[in-house]
């Protein structure tokens, strides 16, 4: 099948002008945002500096010219804008930086650890490996879908686009877009998808969700790919733009979702990419060394027999020998 893209390059902000075809669209922006874009809730103003502030330099002639590139990536994207000398009013002030991509390569991701400890984060569910587990019924067929850079799909609003800026070589940038980093952008894309999931539901179209990998399921490989169309179909006409290289669109018996790995025609469910984890324990170990390990080991509870009885003993003992408020 062959598909047309929304826009040759990566839509940013595009949920916002294709939504204006059917009214649930216009739910589909909504349900983060006003018309303008997503707003930011905190329980007190972030102090705002009346001039920009340099946080991103870097020394290194490597960083630098991985950063610089990095930059004009998100300008074309459209994830950032640049603010005119002459319109600087005040504003908040980040440091950008890089981190590894999974399948390779760099991101650029904006430090907001400042920002947001002045915002209002709202408890909200998503999809876990335990809930999606549960409903893979034995011999189902899945595919699924991987959107491209799916946070910058959502527009900021104008008036708040201050908060979200960074200085790079001696000039001015503000997200457009929703970046990676804040503290609200799970929830505020998970709002999102959930509009377009709901209507997918109506359909009779099985489909999980977990901010940009959504898995389509259903026990027949040929009413799968028909599904499978139809969501394409949806996302695209949202503007989303689909990875796919990442996606896999082949019904399939034998699949891995989320870090774990199903046959569902023999009902066995396997740890997959968590096998290649690990955790360097020395004699001298940290409050936060010891969770990262019961939470990995969490993650494994579900898929190995007694699990959860194996750890109880790492629980036990780190609540016996580490109290919370001192953070030791």
């Amino acid at each position: 099948m062959y598909y047309k893209t929304p826009l040759s390059q990566l839509p940013v902000g595009e949920v916002n002008s294709f939504s204006k075809k059917k009214k649930y669209y216009l739910r589909l922006l909504g349900s983060v945002s006003n018309s303008r874009g997503l707003t930011l809730q905190f329980k007190e103003q972030p102090p705002l500096s009346p001039v920009p502030i340099p946080l991103s330099n870097t020394q290194d002639p490597q960083k630098f010219l991985l950063l610089s590139t990095e930059v004009e990536t998100l300008l074309t994207k459209r994830a950032v804008e640049e603010v005119p000398v002459s319109s600087i009013d005040p504003g908040f002030y980040s440091r950008l930086f890089l981190v590894s991509k999974k399948t390779g390569g760099m991101r650029p991701v904006i430090d907001l650890s400042i920002l947001n400890s002045y915002m209002i984060i709202p408890h909200f569910k998503m999809e876990t490996n335990r809930s999606i587990r549960a409903s893979i019924l034995p011999g189902m067929w899945t595919t699924s879908l991987d959107l491209t850079d799916a946070y910058f799909h959502v527009p900021v609003c104008h008036s708040y686009r201050k908060f979200l800026r960074f200085v790079w070589n001696k000039r001015v940038y503000q997200f457009r877009a929703l970046p990676f980093g804040l503290s609200t952008a799970p929830l505020a894309f998970t709002k999102l998808m959930q509009v377009a999931i709901a209507h997918l539901h109506s359909q009779a179209i099985q489909i999980h969700s977990y901010l940009d990998d959504s898995l389509i399921k259903e026990l027949s490989p040929e009413k799968l790919y028909l599904n499978t169309d139809v969501v394409i179909r949806l996302f695209l006409s949202l503007g989303f733009l689909i990875s796919w290289k990442k996606s896999d669109l082949i019904p399939s018996q034998d699949f891995i979702f989320l870090g774990e790995h199903y046959l569902t025609r023999q009902c066995i469910v396997s740890e997959s990419l968590f096998k290649n984890s690990s955790v360097s324990i020395s004699k001298i170990v940290t409050a936060r060394q010891f969770s990262q390990l019961l939470g990995l080991l969490n993650s494994l509870a579900d898929v190995v027999p007694l699990g959860r009885l194996h750890i109880r003993p790492l629980q036990f003992y780190l609540h016996q020998h580490w109290l919370p408020a001192t953070q030791d």
